[in-house]
């Protein structure tokens, strides 16, 4: 009879205790959204997803920290996560496997948000830009002092950090 339970109770636990998870600042937010841009990113190392940010927790809300390019105004970007989903198909959600030091976290992204950081059309690793996915692994080399991404990728002559080699990293582990 208790292997009876086990069997039954054991499983709806798991399923309780992941199937709302709590969010931190630090968590890697990536998504898809209804787009044709979208869908052309998606499709550069396919993953499903297109775009990459970090999640802030700010005062209980979260918020998503990212860069996209814009004619005017900043690139980097600190919006309210639901915001972030607005226009989203789909998304998952990336937690670090390791302890954060979430005071030198929270240091390095406010000194990122005072910079002023251009939004990195070349695609290049080796200027003072960003793209999504790179402004991810550039928090996190601040923090943890190594690189995140799983590997990176060949596109047109040039290496990249996808949204897959963010998905595939074995720092994170998929939380939802």
């Amino acid at each position: 009879m208790e292997s009876k339970y086990k069997k039954i109770i054991l499983p709806f636990l798991f399923f309780l205790l992941h199937a709302n998870p709590t969010l931190k600042t630090g968590d890697i937010i990536l998504r898809k959204e209804k787009n044709l841009l979208s869908d052309m990113f998606s499709q550069i190392d396919p993953c499903g997803y297109s775009h990459a940010g970090i999640i802030v927790i700010k005062d209980k809300i979260p918020y998503v920290l990212n860069i996209e390019y814009e004619t005017t105004g900043k690139n980097l970007k600190l919006i309210k996560m639901k915001n972030f989903l607005s226009s989203t198909s789909k998304y998952i959600i990336l937690s670090p496997n390791f302890k954060l030091d979430n005071k030198k976290l929270q240091n390095i992204i406010n000194s990122i948000q005072k910079e002023n950081i251009k939004f990195d059309i070349e695609l290049s690793l080796n200027n003072k830009k960003l793209y999504c996915t790179e402004l991810v692994d550039y928090i996190y080399y601040k923090l943890i002092h190594k690189h995140i991404y799983a590997y990176l990728y060949d596109f047109r002559n040039k290496k990249i950090i996808t949204v897959k080699s963010l998905l595939k990293s074995k720092y994170f582990f998929k939380i939802k």
